[in-house]
């Protein structure tokens, strides 16, 4: 590199950086305890059901069997996000596209479409929680039971009961999991549209399943708050990676100037 050729900025990855990536992903994980307290000691998640759903018809206000909203805010998404999930993979996987398309925020954005629906989904399996429509205030047979709470005992003549899988939100996660789309912005503002992106898809399919009665409000409360902390740690942790490769990428770019 010449004399008067400016030095490359320094690393990105220091402490500073660090501890912004800790406080945000704290920060998250204080707002998640204290969502999970909220709608613990409170009755909100069925104060807002109530409001969706009509005793006398016994029908909640966007039913399931409803053609186009099933198909507008369930199928298409659904759609939708297996075929990035497979646009992105092609991108990584092969070079000519890895070249031009790749790097930090397409890796980014693939993790976080991962990891967000396989966590949740592993939480939907180990949390036993109903879906509104199955229990009983809502003409379903289980009764209504927080995260925290134990079930009551059952008569031992009936069958063993089937476990919940309603909590956190799954479909929604998908959506959620587009707030990685804030690692392309190059500006605070194109980071905000990016999280503002994923959250509005999140949350449109979130408000969706809370008027058919297949999830209560805090379940999508919980899954944008771990799609957030997911989205964070992504990005910290492949945030060296960017550092070390636009170090690279300007060194290589003062040998080609000398």
């Amino acid at each position: 590199m010449t004399q008067d050729q400016p030095l490359p900025p320094p690393g990105l990855w220091g402490n500073r950086k660090r501890l912004a990536f800790a406080l945000w992903i704290a920060g998250l994980a204080g707002l998640l305890a204290g969502a999970l307290a909220l709608f613990e000691f409170t009755c909100l998640d069925l104060w807002v059901q109530d409001r969706c759903y009509d005793f006398e018809t016994a029908r909640w206000l966007i039913p399931e069997d409803w053609f186009w909203p099933r198909v507008l805010f369930y199928q298409i998404p659904k759609v939708l996000f297996g075929l990035l999930a497979m646009a992105l993979i092609a991108i990584l996987a092969i070079p000519k596209f890895r070249h031009r398309f790749g790097g930090r925020p397409t890796l980014v954005l693939l993790l976080a479409m991962i990891s967000v629906p396989s966590l949740v989904g592993v939480l939907k399996k180990k949390t036993d929680v109903y879906f509104p429509s199955q229990i009983q205030r809502y003409g379903g047979r289980e009764p209504y039971v927080k995260l925290f709470e134990a079930y009551p005992p059952r008569d031992p003549r009936r069958k063993p009961r089937r476990p919940g899988h309603g909590f956190p939100a799954g479909h929604a996660s998908g959506g959620f999991a587009l707030m990685a789309l804030a690692a392309f912005g190059k500006s605070p503002w194109q980071r905000r549209r990016g999280v503002a992106i994923g959250m509005a898809v999140g949350w449109m399919i979130g408000i969706y399943q809370t008027l058919n009665g297949a999830h209560y409000l805090s379940h999508t409360i919980v899954t944008n708050l771990l799609g957030g902390m997911l989205v964070v740690f992504w990005i910290g942790v492949l945030d060296p990676w960017r550092s070390q490769k636009g170090k690279a990428d300007c060194a290589e770019r003062g040998r080609d100037l000398d």
